[in-house]
């Protein structure tokens, strides 16, 4: 820095917490402990105990918890024959590793990092959501979720016109700037991913899934306008009807490098 009478400073170097790719991706990190089959953070627990995640999720009549990671095969509380593992072997429930998240924590939420991007350097996706459902049965249940990317710049707002990090903030944003109402309902005939907005580099894709197998979502592809991007996982409407079920998802990536080659 340099100040007006011309004397300088310097500070020590440090290290910025982002990274050039998403980190955490299929929820390993921080591990559920002892014989649970879930755990609930806040997003200070979270963090302190390794995890980059953050939720816009909080429900402050829960001890502000924000952030559910499910470990398959645990014995203890809601596991096996659950709606964490409908038509799922329990042992395998998870698609990547042993864990992943639940948007709907304690209140509809969105899971969110950010990433040290190149202006014009194209990012390769692919990630796997499921929907919980409601009834165990062979009828498709549908939860929804909203991939939405933008500058990180944009989502910390200085006029403070919308706080992108609670989730109703979110929700107007998406309303009012992108013609995007998350709580609209869609069923298992509009099963898959759509682009639904992108424009000035936010990009919105809606996510259907059902409950009866995880929905593995492949071909997005983004390209940065800053060198700091945002990424949100949005919960939408829930088959529950409740906001606190629903919306799983795990294996999220977002690279430079181009996805694996699959086997076919």
């Amino acid at each position: 820095a340099i100040f007006e009478d011309g004397t300088k400073t310097e500070s020590k170097p440090f290290q910025v917490p982002y990274y050039k790719e998403l980190q955490n991706g299929s929820f390993e990190t921080p591990e559920v402990l002892g014989t649970s089959s879930n755990e609930q953070f806040t997003n200070t627990q979270y963090k302190n105990a390794g995890g980059v995640w953050q939720s816009t999720g909080v429900n402050s009549d829960k001890n502000n918890v924000a952030i559910e990671i499910v470990h398959e095969g645990r014995t203890g509380g809601d596991a096996e024959g659950s709606g964490y593992a409908w038509y799922n072997d329990w042992e395998q429930a998870a698609p990547e590793g042993e864990q992943f998240a639940e948007l709907n924590c304690e209140a509809a939420g969105a899971l969110y990092q950010d990433v040290l991007t190149m202006e014009g350097t194209t990012l390769y996706s692919w990630l796997q959501h499921r929907a919980r459902g409601n009834h165990k049965n062979a009828n498709p249940e549908c939860d929804t979720m909203y991939l939405v990317i933008m500058p990180t710049k944009e989502a910390i707002r200085e006029d403070d016109s919308y706080d992108l990090t609670t989730q109703t903030g979110l929700q107007q944003y998406l309303l009012r700037e992108c013609n995007i109402n998350i709580n609209q309902q869609y069923n298992s005939s509009q099963v898959g991913n759509k682009v639904v907005y992108d424009q000035n580099g936010v990009y919105v894709v809606r996510v259907t899934s059902t409950d009866q197998a995880w929905q593995e979502v492949n071909g997005l592809t983004y390209t940065p306008t800053a060198s700091v991007t945002r990424f949100f996982f949005v919960a939408g409407y829930t088959a529950s009807g409740s906001n606190t079920m629903g919306n799983f998802l795990d294996d999220v990536h977002f690279t430079q490098d181009l996805p694996p080659v699959a086997d076919d």
